[in-house]
């Protein structure tokens, strides 16, 4: 574990965002600097390679849309990487309302952090649409990046990936309006778009359904 930690001041992570504009209406385009629906392929498919070419602790499992795979404020003992679909991972309030802080895609991890502090999840977890994941046992993960370098790396890299879209999420979206942050819808086409409720949009934009409707009429005026 000591060497997972060691690692992070010693990795340079290069970082590419990709906007694609297919099927976007929006009359206003601005950059947005982070991905909407974050995903890390070079991940899943190394998982992928392990499980293929090696004996793998790592279990192939499948999520329907709705279900929960992590409860906020449970303890967490498994680590889980996307091979496809989508998920949220959002915090709910005391108030009942949600706030939606990352969605992911093929490739992400999530239930990672808890192996760093050893603390309950902070966040829930919930499919959006169907979905299939690898999932491994905390302490079989640690043994295997104490073994395995490039997995080691990459795990590291997931880790400073998160930071630097946090920091990078946070910043953009204090200095830009609502609309300008829409904008980061035009890296989808419509069907993925479509599989995204409004009210998780809203969560995930930190304001109402009604303000939603408005800047989406507004882009789209």
């Amino acid at each position: 574990m000591n060497s997972v930690l060691k690692m992070v001041d010693d990795i340079t992570l290069n970082i590419n965002f990709m906007q694609r504009n297919d099927g976007i209406n929006f009359k206003a385009r601005t950059y947005v600097p982070y991905p909407m629906i974050r995903t890390n392929i070079e991940l899943k498919e190394y998982i992928i390679d392990i499980t293929k070419y090696k004996n793998s602790d790592f279990v192939r499992i499948g999520y329907k849309a709705s279900d929960k795979i992590i409860e906020q404020g449970s303890r967490v003992k498994n680590i889980y990487i996307m091979i496809e679909g989508l998920i949220k991972c959002f915090l709910i309030e005391e108030s009942g309302k949600e706030f939606v802080q990352e969605f992911f895609g093929t490739g992400e991890l999530f239930g990672e952090l808890e192996i760093v502090n050893g603390s309950t999840s902070l966040c829930a977890v919930e499919a959006i649409t169907d979905i299939e994941v690898f999932k491994i046992k905390h302490e079989k993960f640690l043994k295997l990046i104490e073994k395995d370098k490039k997995l080691n790396r990459l795990y590291i890299n997931a880790l400073i990936s998160k930071i630097y879209y946090k920091g990078t999420r946070h910043s953009y979206n204090q200095l830009h309006t609502l609309e300008e942050k829409l904008s980061s819808l035009s890296q989808f086409d419509e069907n993925t778009r479509s599989k995204i409720h409004k009210q998780d949009l809203a969560s995930y934009f930190g304001v109402s359904i009604r303000s939603l409707n408005r800047a989406l009429r507004k882009l789209n005026g």
